[in-house]
């Protein structure tokens, strides 16, 4: 009894489905005062479910004892536990008496689901890996091979100069462009903040400024509602990356039947968070698609030309920021996207 007590584990002492006794650490475990006249509901409602009382007496009938086995209990001020349970059932005169016999394993659990956690970011992380070998070296290999043969060509003369060397400017730009897109796979995917009062009007504006350069202005329209003042304290460059990523998208998927792509940004600040809505009236997604167009290299679209990282670039930069990213689409008609971010930064 001694032993028992000093390593924690609660002894507790059953007779006709009413508990009788109780060491001090059964008492402590549960939260219940010692040596008091226990309630007859008090064994009844030990199990935190139905089922785990009902599953604990089919095993004591069909078994005669129990040997480590895992429920859940109920303390007394109805919060729960995770408990390993021993229990024996002893014929007592007419009656049976159950000597029912329990330690806490809540930091085993705790330590079970951080493990679990970490083994499916590990097994993700591989996947990703795989797919980025895969990927990257065909992403290459295309204008390498592409720059190989022209200048064999250029070797026997059968290519002027002129057009092989904008044949290659071209390759060499697709390759500048790929290895652009790595660097912004890093900077997403790096820890530590560098955090900065970040005027969101006076980004927006930059970022639309660059992308929609050389673009028909007619055939282009983008809303902002928020705040001029509106002002966030975040990382510049992983925020920068995430709105240049889905205005990309919005961009390059645009739905040429409907003559102009419109574009809504509407912002605003809740519980600490920046909550930004990114809404265009583009090709849509497809719904079987929308569950992985943040998985790395995934193209949604036979219209995509692009890398298949953009999407995933910003959503490794917002899980940096401490936010989260959704997306609401429907084919023909668009697309929503949600951004929310700390609207300071974490302490």
């Amino acid at each position: 009894e001694q032993l028992i007590t000093e390593m924690n584990i609660g002894l507790i002492t059953v007779e006709d489905n009413h508990i009788t006794d109780m060491n001090q650490a059964a008492a402590a475990l549960l939260g219940i005062e010692l040596g008091i006249k226990y309630s007859a509901t008090l064994w009844t409602g030990l199990f935190a479910e139905e089922y785990g009382q009902r599953m604990f007496n089919d095993m004591l009938k069909n078994q005669g004892n129990i040997c480590k086995a895992r429920f859940m209990l109920r303390r007394q001020n109805d919060t729960f536990l995770w408990a390993e349970v021993s229990a024996n059932q002893i014929k007592s005169g007419d009656g049976c008496l159950i000597q029912f016999m329990f330690q806490s394993i809540d930091k085993i659990i705790e330590y079970e689901q951080i493990k679990r956690t970490k083994d499916y970011q590990l097994e993700k992380t591989k996947n990703e890996f795989s797919r980025f070998i895969y990927s990257i070296s065909h992403d290459f290999r295309a204008p390498l091979s592409t720059m190989e043969g022209l200048i064999y060509l250029r070797k026997i003369r059968q290519i002027e100069e002129t057009d092989f060397l904008e044949k290659l400017g071209f390759s060499l730009k697709k390759v500048n462009s790929f290895i652009g897109k790595l660097i912004e796979v890093g900077q997403a995917s790096s820890e530590g903040l560098i955090t900065s009062a970040i005027h969101l009007k006076s980004l927006v504006d930059e970022l639309i400024g660059d992308m929609t350069e050389g673009l028909d202005p007619t055939t282009i329209s983008f809303k902002t509602k928020f705040s001029n003042e509106l002002t966030v304290y975040s990382d510049k460059t992983k925020l920068k990356l995430v709105m240049f990523h889905v205005l990309k998208n919005t961009i390059d998927f645009r739905d040429s039947m409907k003559g102009k792509l419109l574009v809504t940004m509407v912002g605003t600040t809740k519980q600490g968070f920046l909550e930004l809505e990114i809404i265009d009236n583009g090709i849509g997604i497809p719904m079987q698609h929308q569950s992985r167009v943040f998985d790395m290299f995934y193209r949604a679209s036979d219209k995509s030309k692009g890398s298949g990282l953009g999407l995933f670039i910003a959503r490794e930069a917002i899980a940096q920021l401490g936010g989260s990213i959704k997306i609401d689409s429907k084919e023909g008609v668009g697309t929503v996207v949600q951004i929310q971010v700390p609207k300071n930064p974490p302490c």
